[in-house]
């Protein structure tokens, strides 16, 4: 071709001469998909193709799948449009396509110049409708600031050129800041700013862009470590990768190590990738989100929508967020809008959330809250920011999503916003509601009951001097997760149906979807209707349940007040009838059988045949608001024409005033005057400390409700007259008879003794106090009261005060086991290695979860370390999340095996007491063998160890 060159050159008729470059679109894909050898027979092809269309010229292949040809200028587009129609015709249906690049001779060229130049201007076609380009200034101006970018990428990084920008993304239902994309600036100090669209192409297509991805990885990290240093709050940044990120390097491994230097929390890093990324490497893509899956990272598909297999992408892969293109936003008409509705619909369907970019509009953004799109981004709510700029975006800490509600706020995902019943969303904080969204179908129905907004229902129920206050929080109490139930309210003389779904709890949080209908007046002349009997049942009775006397399965109409403790014991049993649990549960002890005989669904029908109209009803004790017994009327009444009934139950106030005046039926006779008949029931229905009393035989006078339910007696009768030699529920009586002798012999008074007992068939430490009770000057008996150490030491563990100190540690205990390993060392060579563990996240998660959640953490972890360690290993909590654990052992291999095990077991950790987490542990291993003083070695060990954050290396 050189010779051509310069042959033509020496003729004058050089000017009179093109060469083009061939290039073959998705060919790469065509391979894949029909093998090498159908490729090489496309090539073969589309060159007899481009010979015959151009015989007087030089043909040839360039590089790879190009093609190069010289040919007369004349006729060149003429050829070439030939060359694509045919070539198009035969193989379109494949999806192969060709593009061409025209470069004119100049004498100063050669042929392999010529034919990069031509290649560069079919490159520059690649993405655009057109299918032939010719070279000109701007090409080679844009190939100048190629050269520019690829040059200088490394000194745009160490220089601090490339800076990073944050854009916020807001949560619609609360309209708080959730998250943060991170986006590279290039910022030249000759050229100004570069646009990612002007130097990102260029590092994809010269396989740099990881080097850049790996810098805006670290940099993010950065970041966050230094926000974390000033208290900020962190708030979830996403990052963008690339396609050859997952080609060039292991991306997990980068970013578990950039997590792991600064002390990263996984779940505040989310990673984002294109839609085309995943059509393009479907096999790599697919593996390695999945490594990213399981060790806890949120993985965002951005721009969807913008390729043809957007629904094949969601059907493969198990996204956590898509963030719609930009493009429906930019062309936001009514089309626009249905495409934008579906697919936020079908998102919601599959249990994930969606995000529009691009929003830059009030109408824009109040329609994406209205269809219950999860997130929005864009000029709206903010451009790109540096991070210095970022925070006076969001100086109102309320304007800032706390981590710990991420989950919360997130399960509105799950509800489908485009319904025509009316639909609201609320939030309570423990103290008040707050309305966060209502459709205008719901809207509709407060305005038919006056009212003007979300906002007067609200402050109607946070008003304590409403009749509604208390009714509010009382239906709180009822609704449990996931659960839907239905109720009816009389709201100023007008019934309301409400389904309640309570979608969400964290702390004294519940956030809650509400489907409202108006019933109408309950005046109305059609009082016979269904609606109106049904409405009748909820006015008349507090709870009420319907029960399948076949299947025996149970469902609420009305719950009551114990509704939740109900609710998590029958989750346990598929909600079937278990009247020993409801008696244990509900009822007064001595009203237990009694119960069980009324409510027992196999004589049932029998005992409604016999009775008055079929409705069976007995009073009960039955536990009422705050655990107190109050005296019920339980109605059972048959449903026609099913195998159902219904279970009622009323409190009755005259019967309750009566019934004060009778005693109780196993009401001790020999109870000492002293104690008043009011304190004997408050100590008898005590849930916190199992309380007796003896003769002065020692014998068992009486006990109350706690000390049968922990022993698990049903009845007095079974300890009533006996001693604690009958029972036979000590290992050693020996001390307990001491100290009763003790006390009913010489008066004295037994505080807090330690002891052993047998309960429930295991070895229980409990802590007794006993003391004489007199009758005219003389002990006639002593009285009682234990609590098994068991019952108090999981309310302490994790519990670590502000200042450190120890206080839920036993230092004695500690002092003891120490000193049974230095001791088999020193006298019996008995080697052990104290291995030192400290984590990095309690401090973080006492941040940005607060102190009662970090505390609730931290109890997990040391759960989970008494868990892994097994019986060979003796785990010390020091302080905060420094942990020692001592291990004999015979060998090094076995300690370091151990090591290796706890450090991996540790980074698979997702979430503790249900929040998410990261453990990173710095473990050290100090062995008896190698220390000089013994003493000394234990001190290293519990020397707390820190980690110093790595630079980014260039």
């Amino acid at each position: 071709m050189d010779a051509f060159i310069a042959s033509a050159e020496a003729e004058g008729t050089l000017d009179d001469y093109v060469l083009i470059s061939v290039n073959i679109c998705n060919f790469k894909y065509y391979n894949i998909k029909y093998g090498g050898k159908a490729g090489d027979r496309v090539m073969f092809d589309l060159a007899s193709r481009l010979a015959e269309g151009n015989p007087d010229g030089l043909n040839g292949r360039f590089i790879g799948d190009r093609l190069a040809a010289v040919m007369r200028q004349q006729d060149a587009e003429e050829k070439i449009r030939a060359l694509q129609q045919g070539f198009k015709l035969k193989y379109g249906p494949t999806g192969l396509t060709t593009k061409v690049g025209i470069f004119r001779l100049t004498p100063d060229t050669d042929a392999l110049s010529a034919c990069e130049l031509a290649k560069l201007a079919c490159d520059t076609i690649r993405n655009k409708p057109e299918d032939f380009c010719y070279y000109n200034e701007q090409i080679r101006q844009n190939a100048r600031d190629v050269v520019y970018i690829v040059q200088n990428l490394d000194r745009a990084i160490r220089k601090g050129w490339i800076q990073i920008y944050y854009q916020p993304m807001v949560r619609t239902i609360n309209g708080c800041l959730c998250g943060i994309e991170a986006l590279a600036r290039w910022v030249d100090p000759k050229r100004g700013v570069i646009s990612p669209a002007g130097f990102i192409p260029v590092l994809e297509d010269n396989q740099l862009i990881t080097r850049l991805d790996l810098y805006v990885l670290d940099q993010v990290c950065r970041g966050m470590r230094q926000k974390m240093a000033e208290r900020s709050e962190l708030v979830p940044v996403s990052i963008n990768l690339s396609r050859l990120d997952f080609l060039n390097c292991d991306i997990f491994q980068e970013v578990e190590d950039s997590v792991r230097r600064y002390g990263i929390a996984r779940d505040l890093l989310n990673l984002e990738v294109t839609e085309s990324m995943v059509m393009e490497d479907s096999n790599i893509l697919k593996r390695e989100i999945k490594r990213f899956h399981d060790a806890g990272y949120k993985i965002f598909m951005d721009d969807f929508g913008s390729g043809y297999s957007s629904l094949n992408v969601l059907r493969d892969y198990e996204f956590d967020e898509i963030k719609l293109d930009m493009i429906f936003m930019r062309n936001f008409d009514e089309k626009a809008e249905r495409v934008v509705s579906s697919a936020v619909s079908m998102a919601k369907g599959l249990g994930i959330e969606a995000l529009a970019e691009g929003v830059e509009t009030k109408a824009q953004y109040e329609f994406l809250k209205r269809i219950g799109c999860d997130k929005v981004q864009g000029y709206y709510i903010s451009p790109p920011v540096p991070l210095d700029q970022f925070d006076a975006l969001f100086e109102k800490s309320d304007a800032v999503e706390p981590r710990r509600f991420k989950a919360y706020y997130a399960t509105v995902r799950r509800v489908n916003f485009l319904t025509d019943k009316p639909l609201q969303i609320v939030d309570f904080d423990g103290k008040a509601f707050r309305g966060l969204y209502a459709n205008d179908e719901a809207q509709a129905v407060w305005q038919s009951l006056h009212f003007k907004s979300m906002d007067q229902v609200a402050a109607l129920l946070n008003d304590a001097g409403s009749p509604y206050y208390a009714e509010g929080r009382d239906v709180l109490n009822k609704l449990r997760l996931d659960d839907p139930i239905r109720m009816e309210f009389d709201v100023y003389g007008v019934f309301l149906g409400m389904r309640l779904h309570l979608l969400a709890k964290e702390g004294e949080h519940r956030l809650i979807a509400i489907e409202v209908s108006n019933l109408g007046q309950k005046d109305e002349e059609d009082q016979g209707d269904e609606n109106y009997i049904f409405r009748l049942l909820f006015t008349l009775y507090d709870e009420i349940y319907r029960i399948n006397l076949k299947t025996q399965e149970f469902i609420p109409v009305k719950p009551g007040v114990n509704y939740i403790e109900m609710s998590d014991e029958w989750d346990k049993r598929g909600w079937k009838l278990d009247l020993k649990a409801s008696a244990r549960m509900f009822i007064q002890l001595e009203d237990q059988s009694d119960y069980i005989k009324f409510a027992d669904p196999t004589t049932m029908r029998e005992r409604m045949a016999k009775a008055d109209r079929g409705i069976l009803s007995e009073m009960f004790r039955s536990k009422g608001r705050n655990g107190a017994y109050v005296m019920k009327l339980h109605t059972i009444q048959p449903m026609p024409g099913s195998d159902c009934v219904l279970y009622s139950m009323q409190f009755v106030p005259k019967v309750q005033e009566q019934i004060k005046a009778k005693t109780w039926r196993h009401s001790p006779q020999d109870a000492p005057d002293l104690i008043q008949q009011d304190v004997w029931q408050t100590m008898c229905h005590s849930q916190t400390v199992n309380i007796f009393w003896k003769d002065k035989a020692r014998r068992f006078v009486n006990v109350n409700d706690k000390f049968l339910e922990t022993y698990g007696l049903s009845d007095r009768s079974e300890i009533v007259g006996k001693t604690d030699e009958d029972m036979f529920w000590h290992v050693d009586d020996g001390p307990y008879r001491n100290d009763e002798l003790e006390v009913l012999q010489k008066g004295k008074t037994v505080v807090n003794h330690l002891g052993k007992c047998i309960i429930h068939g295991k070895l229980h430490n409990i802590v007794a106090s006993k003391e004489p009770i007199y009758r005219d000057g003389e002990i006639v008996g002593l009285l009682g009261g234990f609590v098994p150490i068991d019952e108090v030491t999981p309310e302490l563990s994790g519990q670590v005060p502000d200042d450190e100190q120890e206080s839920g540690i036993d230092l004695i205990a500690v002092q003891k086991t120490l000193a049974a390993y230095m001791e088999g060392w020193e006298y019996r060579k008995e080697k052990f290695a104290a291995v030192s563990v400290q984590f990095d996240s309690y401090k973080r998660a006492r941040q940005t979860y607060g102190e009662d959640i970090a505390a609730r953490m931290l109890t997990a972890l040391s759960d989970r370390i008494v868990d892994f360690c097994g019986n060979r290993t003796v785990v010390i909590r020091g302080f905060g999340e420094h942990f020692v654990m001592l291990m004999k052992y015979e060998d090094r291999e076995t300690v370091e095996a151990f090591r290796k095990a706890f450090i991996a077991r540790s980074r698979m950790v997702r979430e503790l007491a249900g929040y998410a987490e990261t453990l990173n542990p710095t473990v050290v291993v100090y062995y008896s063998e190698d220390a000089r003083d013994i003493t000394n070695m234990v001190a290293m060990a519990f020397q707390n160890k820190t980690v110093e954050v790595e630079p980014f290396q260039n």
